[in-house]
């Protein structure tokens, strides 16, 4: 098993994660690790992280630690999947959400002070304590942690991804994102099928739509939105189905106030390992872990999500 041998880390950073502080981190880490084991870092490259990744994890480096936000961290997830090793891999938070990070408990302590948490985890290195976090995958070629969505999160993701290189804070761009396509919807029909945990059968045709959520980890939105019941060891993640503004704005307020006085529709969560979605073309908006995916399917209308196996992440 990995986690036996002597560690080997390397520090993956994206150098435009966090104003360009994810790089600034680096110093402070190998400070901290002062030679005591085999080092090396890398600078992501956007179009290659996955496979620098996976080669890193065949040479036999164990412990990953990755600088970035949930973009970087996903690449990095993808890595790890395609490999034949297991490593143990921790996250400096540096994205505009971070919601892996904040499911796992990184994010507060890590704001709470850096030097400290980094500190920890070196600490961690030689023996270490992790715990286990469900995979999915998309047609079983793009691995993911935190969710995939199709519809209105998925246009915002597209919209904010064209302007999050002006000069404002990611959050305000994000805020002036969904305003602005507060009323967009998924005009085509898109068939979903899956099995519940009951193993009861759905088979549905869906058009005229807000939101279509696979929802893998408790945090959503860059923390605004947390899920308690769901169980990062499990086998099984969320499906919600959101028809208009009354169900998002449920989904948006639910646990901020007692569900008798939430505004608008309840809706149905199911939870399930597999779902298959048929789209009428590519073009219809998506999403995977925050960032836009619309496309990248390229000629396949049908995708097939399910959980894919378990990676390990420091306590």
């Amino acid at each position: 098993m990995d986690e036996t041998l002597p560690p080997k880390t390397v520090f993956i950073y994206n150098p435009a994660a966090g104003a360009g502080e994810a790089s600034l981190h680096l110093d402070d880490f190998e400070k901290l690790i002062n030679k005591r084991w085999e080092f090396k870092s890398l600078c992501t490259d956007k179009d290659f992280v996955s496979e620098q990744v996976r080669e890193l994890c065949e040479k036999g480096y164990n412990r990953i630690i990755v600088s970035g936000g949930d973009g970087t961290v996903r690449e990095v997830i993808n890595g790890v999947m395609i490999s034949t090793r297991n490593p143990i891999v921790g996250i400096i938070p540096q994205g505009t959400g971070n919601d892996l990070a904040r499911a796992l408990g990184y994010y507060k302590k890590f704001m709470n002070n850096p030097l400290m948490y980094m500190n920890d985890l070196i600490a961690g290195m030689e023996k270490p304590k992790y715990r286990f976090c469900r995979i999915l995958s998309l047609n079983g070629k793009v691995y993911f942690a935190n969710y995939l969505g199709i519809g209105f999160d998925a246009r915002i993701a597209r919209k904010f991804h064209e302007k999050r290189f002006l000069p404002l804070y990611n959050r305000l761009i994000y805020l002036i994102c969904i305003i602005n396509n507060l009323h967009f919807k998924v005009k085509e029909q898109i068939r979903i099928s899956f099995k519940d945990t009951e193993s009861r059968l759905y088979e549905e045709t869906i058009e005229n739509f807000k939101n279509l959520l696979l929802i893998n980890i408790p945090s959503y939105g860059g923390g605004l939105i947390k899920i308690e019941d769901i169980d990062l060891k499990g086998n099984t993640f969320h499906l919600m189905f959101m028809k208009g503004i009354p169900e998002m704005l449920f989904f948006l307020l639910r646990g901020k106030l007692p569900e008798t006085l939430l505004p608008g529709r309840r809706f149905e969560i199911y939870k399930t390992d597999e779902v298959e979605i048929s789209l009428p073309h590519n073009k219809v908006f998506i999403q995977i872990d925050g960032e836009d995916f619309t496309g990248r399917t390229g000629d396949c209308i049908k995708l097939t999500v399910k959980t894919a196996g378990k990676i390990k992440f420091f306590l």
